[in-house]
């Protein structure tokens, strides 16, 4: 038995999202950005929150509901400590949500890999690793794309590594490697290649949980 590797790898965009309106400014249709912070704003015991976004020709602010009068106490912690921190993953997962969009945004293909190595206790027989895969901000990316980017691997390796079972969605069927990457997905990696491994690794900071 030996222990079970665990490793996470964490998309992020390299292309922020738009979404087109009206510029009060400019007098014209302009592309608007998130600036990935927030606008708070407690009115009693009831709580506003914005998104700001700008424009990108010329800078003016706009602000994107986020929740409306909505009481402090209904309010999970963590929400509200990611929102007057201006967290930025909670941003990207605001901007990026279809539900939210006040319109059809420009979807960025672009992305980069955050890797970690996660301490696990677990305990398997063989070689092998569990690699979680996150999207927060749902970049509309293939998964067989970013296992041949994150492996360094043709997609046509990925394509072979996958019919010899060596890589498994957890959960999940082979068409998943054809589809847009959901917000989060793990994949079992079943391998003596030490090659595979070291590119699992590659990259990769360590996580003290």
């Amino acid at each position: 038995m030996s222990s079970l590797i665990r490793v996470e790898w964490t998309l992020v965009s390299k292309t922020r999202l738009t979404v087109a309106r009206p510029c009060g400014r400019c007098g014209h249709l302009r592309q608007f950005a998130s600036t990935n912070k927030f606008r708070l704003n407690a009115n009693g015991s009831r709580l506003d929150a914005w998104l700001i976004y700008a424009c990108q020709s010329c800078g003016h602010r706009w602000n994107r509901e986020v929740m409306k009068r909505t009481p402090v106490s209904a309010v999970l912690p963590d929400l509200l400590s990611a929102l007057q921190a201006n967290d930025q993953g909670l941003a990207q997962t605001l901007a990026a949500d279809p539900a939210c969009r006040p319109s059809s945004p420009h979807e960025p293909s672009d992305f980069e890999l955050q890797r970690r190595v996660v301490p696990s206790k677990g305990k398997v027989a063989g070689r092998a690793a569990v690699l979680c895969i996150r999207n927060p901000g749902r970049v509309p990316v293939r998964l067989d794309r970013v296992l041949s980017t994150g492996l360094r691997l043709p997609r046509r390796d990925i394509k072979r590594l996958v019919t010899q079972g060596v890589l498994m969605v957890t959960g999940g069927s082979r068409n998943a490697f054809r589809k847009a990457l959901p917000p989060h997905l793990e994949l079992m990696i079943n391998t003596g290649e030490r090659g595979l491994i070291d590119a699992l690794f590659a990259g990769c900071s360590k996580s003290s949980g």
